[in-house]
């Protein structure tokens, strides 16, 4: 890609647990040609930028304005490729985040798009426990 030696900053983002997330979503409210969009997971452990797991969206085209797109993709080997260690190490201390857009094809070199979000859900059991707590909280307020 566009990036080399030094232009990352593998460990920038110290180390961020993403084992506890199960999707990762890209809200995509227009594009008009479309094409890939790669993200990259860094891992803090390894500065030399040789240990990473990617996931590359096929952003469609013909997305008008004020419509909305949402791609996902489950944090699994069957959708991330993980290079120099395992995805579970990966996810488990991820220092730099990088987002590629790939217009590199001459259809897609007038590209335009908006992308709204990039996030991550957790998985159903956290959900549970956030709500969970909210409802414990609502109910210890009105008691008094």
């Amino acid at each position: 890609g566009l990036f080399g030696p030094g232009q990352v900053d593998y460990d920038g983002l110290g180390s961020i647990d993403f084992t506890v997330d199960q999707v990762l979503q890209i809200l995509v409210t227009f594009s008009d040609v479309g094409g890939p969009v790669r993200l990259t997971f860094w891992d803090a452990n390894d500065l030399t930028g040789n240990t990473y797991a990617q996931h590359t969206f096929n952003v469609p085209g013909g997305i008008p304005a004020a419509s909305m797109v949402l791609l996902s993709a489950a944090f699994n080997n069957a959708n991330f490729t993980a290079v120099g260690d395992s995805l579970s190490n990966i996810l488990d201390s991820v220092g730099a985040i990088q987002l590629e857009i790939d217009a590199t094809a001459v259809a897609q070199q007038g590209w335009d798009m908006r992308i709204d979000f990039v996030r991550t859900v957790p998985e159903p059991a956290t959900l549970a426990m956030l709500g969970l707590g909210f409802a414990g909280l609502v109910a210890a307020g009105r008691r008094k």
